[in-house]
Order: C-alpha cells, then sequence, then structure tokens
C-alpha cells in the first residue's frame, strides 16, 4: 500500500477491501501463475473470466534476458458486462467489522460512511508505525 509498512490493523483493512470486492465478482476470474526462481518474480495473468471462456488462450511473450509473461486473449464475450457488482459501504463495513473485529457500529456512519485506518481527513497515509496515531 503505497509502498509503505502497513500495521496489522490497516493490513486487514486492505484485506477486507479484496475480501468484499471479490465477493461483487459476477464472473469467475481464471489465473495463470508464472514463477521466475531467478529473479523471485512471479507474474499473474487473468486467462479468462468464466467456466465458459475458461479454454481462452494465452499469448506467452518472453525476451532473451528475462522471463516469459503471458498476456491474455480473451475472446469478446468474456468482457460482455461488468464484471463486478456495484459497492455497498454498509455491506462492506460489515465484512471489515468480521476481519477486523470492531463493531459495525463503530465502523458505519450512516448513510455510506465507513471508519478508515489508512488516510487522514486530507486522504493523507496514517503512518502507524511511527507511533504518531
Amino acid at each position: 500500500f503505497e509502498q509503505k509498512a502497513l500495521h496489522p490493523i490497516q493490513f486487514k483493512e486492505v484485506f477486507a477491501k479484496v475480501a468484499y470486492k471479490s465477493m461483487l465478482s459476477l464472473r469467475i476470474p481464471y489465473f495463470g501463475f508464472i514463477q521466475d526462481g531467478d529473479k523471485g518474480r512471479i507474474t499473474v495473468v487473468t486467462l479468462a473470466f468464466d467456466d465458459h471462456n475458461m479454454s481462452a488462450r494465452a499469448l506467452a511473450i518472453g525476451t532473451e534476458d528475462g522471463p516469459i509473461t503471458m498476456m491474455p486473449i480473451l475472446p469478446d464475450s468474456a468482457l460482455d458486462g461488468p464484471a463486478y457488482d456495484d459497492w455497498s459501504q454498509e455491506d462492506y463495513a460489515h465484512v471489515l467489522s468480521m476481519y477486523s473485529g470492531v463493531p459495525f457500529e463503530e465502523l458505519f456512519q450512516p448513510p455510506d460512511l465507513v471508519v478508515t485506518t489508512l488516510r487522514d481527513q486530507n486522504g493523507k497515509f496514517v503512518d502507524m508505525s511511527s507511533g504518531s496515531n
């Protein structure tokens, strides 16, 4: 997150965002993982979004001194319609409560605000590791 160390509660918040977003997925993504052991690099690519397109082909591109990177070649039907349902701050607050252990009532401020440990009122990252917060 912005190349900064996260406090454990901040990590839980980021994880809750990712977990909730995955719950909103309207299509099932399929991923390919390619590991370059020499450089410790892992490339993740989306190969397809649903069972129908699971066999979508992937194009491999490599260089003489670098790892192979797979670029997805998806049929147009894999991209039809939205990939995710609409985000609900109230539903997200329930997920955040579950992962953080903070009561929902302390996190959700109707109609659509959720308390965050990641940013202050000015939108700047909150460095909780420095002891200033």
